[in-house]
């Protein structure tokens, strides 16, 4: 499993950045290069497994399960760490679905913060 780190980057703003923010960021620039880019392409891959990490840590499983994909078509050398985070995917897949109804589960990369600027992604028009 990856390990979500003790404090993440600053942001432009010179404030610290929420998940919600990186993903953000991320998506943004995954938006912006990957119609333009052939795999394999090492940088690519690498955001692709950052991104699958990010998704993996939130708890949206089947998101991370596409990104890791990704990233070995993007020839990411890092086949053994996918290998086993994919088995982690696998596991989450055979649990019981939580009751989200009961217990609402909050997702940080979905939704921003009160500290976010809850403004859409749109990549750039070409």
């Amino acid at each position: 499993m990856p390990r979500r780190p003790a404090k993440l980057p600053v942001g432009n703003d010179g404030k610290q950045l929420s998940l919600y923010g990186v993903g953000k960021a991320l998506r943004y620039q995954m938006l912006e290069r990957i119609e333009f880019v052939d795999s394999p392409n090492p940088l690519v891959a690498g955001l692709l497994l950052d991104w699958a990490n990010m998704e993996l840590l939130a708890g949206t499983v089947e998101s991370a399960d596409v990104l890791y994909d990704a990233a070995l078509r993007y020839g990411s050398l890092e086949r053994r760490i996918i290998t086993l985070r994919k088995a982690e995917v696998a596991k989450a897949y055979k649990m019981p679905a939580p009751n989200t109804r009961a217990n609402p589960v909050l997702c940080e990369l979905c939704a921003p913060s009160a500290n976010d600027q809850a403004t859409p992604l749109q990549p750039n028009s070409r």
